[in-house]
């Protein structure tokens, strides 16, 4: 969790991303769906694979190759 955060300060960042907040609950111990963060197509696939369909699929700022 710490380390998630102290990343997003030596980047400047003043909010987490949906993505990072995630992290950082689920670290807490607090449920949440199953989810990944994916760059390409093929990696989507493959992460939904993982996860068992039906998925969601959303963009995260600043993740795009």
């Amino acid at each position: 969790m710490l380390k998630i955060i102290q990343q997003a300060i030596a980047k400047g960042q003043k909010t987490l991303s949906e993505y990072e907040s995630r992290l950082v609950i689920e670290s807490a111990g607090v449920f949440v769906a199953a989810a990944a963060l994916a760059k390409t197509k093929d990696e989507a696939i493959e992460e939904a694979e993982k996860i068992g369909y039906p998925v969601v699929m959303k963009a995260v700022p600043g993740t795009r190759p």
